[in-house]
């Protein structure tokens, strides 16, 4: 018997969210992501963002520079 427990609807992967019906508003906007970051708590969201602002800085010391 496994230990694994099915996560709950609310703590599910929200790759099919973006597929549902209203997943965008009327400007475009992926509400999908809006939701996703309101589930989060304060603490897990400034995670979330210093992981982005860490992968921009890692792509951004992989450009090559252009010549000038």
């Amino acid at each position: 018997m496994s230990d694994e427990v099915e996560p709950r609807r609310e703590e599910a992967p929200f790759v099919a969210d973006g597929l549902a019906a209203g997943a965008y508003n009327e400007e475009g906007v992926d509400l999908t992501l809006i939701r996703m970051f309101l589930r989060l708590t304060p603490a897990e969201r400034l995670d979330e963002a210093s992981s982005s602002a860490n992968g921009i800085e890692e792509l951004r010391a992989l450009q090559i520079p252009a010549s000038r």
